[in-house]
Order: structure tokens, then sequence, then C-alpha cells
């Protein structure tokens, strides 16, 4: 029995999809709280510098020794106004962190 490689492909798209779902969808269910660790997404060559640069456009603290190209952890006071200042998303960062090794971060 011989699969066609269209086959394949769509199996494999809608698998990767499926995948990427998951993570996703709990990100976007939890919306940044303001004074916490928030995760901030923003183009690396946006005006201000990256997601820190954006971050501290908006009178936020990046958090940590680093950041990833397309985003950073940060505390911000007013999550809202980091979108302002070119950044595509925020989220409640709190259970990034934890997987980031940063530890248990304590509720407000």
């Amino acid at each position: 029995m011989t699969v066609p490689l269209k086959s394949l492909v769509t199996v494999g798209l809608l698998s990767g999809c499926t995948l990427l779902v998951g993570p996703i969808g709990l990100l976007a269910a939890s919306p940044a709280v303001p004074g916490a660790v928030a995760l901030v997404v923003a183009p690396p060559w946006a005006a201000e510098g990256g997601a820190d640069g954006v971050v501290r456009a908006a009178g936020g603290q990046p958090v940590g020794p680093t950041a990833a190209p397309f985003a950073t952890l940060a505390v911000l006071q007013e999550p809202g106004s980091v979108r302002l200042h070119g950044a595509w998303a925020v989220f409640d960062g709190r259970f990034i962190a934890q997987i980031c090794g940063m530890g248990p971060v304590p509720e407000d």
C-alpha cells in the first residue's frame, strides 16, 4: 500500500498545528496581571530595540539576564502599555517563568 505524498504532508501540517494550539491557547487565556511577571512578545526590529526596548519604553522592567529575539519576561505596572510601543502580545508570565527555571513566582 502506497500513501500519496500529499496526504503525508497534510497529516504532518495538521499534527503540527494541533501541537501548537494547546500552548498558544493556554497563553492567550491568561492575560497579564499588573505588577506581576508578564511575557512580552515583540518584533526584534521594533523602533525601541526589540522586546526589552519595548518593555523599557513602556516603563516596565525586564526580568532575567537574557531575552529571546521575539520575547522577554518583564514586570509591568500597566501591561497594555507595551502594545502602544510595538509589542505584538502580552501574557501572564508566571507560568512561563516557572518553566524557564525561575522557580515559583509568588501570587499578588
